[in-house]
């Protein structure tokens, strides 16, 4: 639970700034790039949400 509560966080925290920097042109390459993970890993967690 803890460790879903961190991604969640982190997601949040991360499109905010890119949302900040570049509006809405900002992509799932560029939040991808910010967490340091993949675009898989950022759709499996949203489609399983298992927290």
């Amino acid at each position: 639970m803890e460790e879903c509560n961190h991604m969640e966080k982190d997601i949040y925290l991360k499109t905010l700034k890119l949302f900040a920097s570049k509006g809405s042109r900002f992509t799932t390459e560029d939040l991808e790039r910010e967490l340091g993970t993949s675009k898989r890993k950022i759709y499996s967690y949203f489609s399983t949400n298992k927290c």
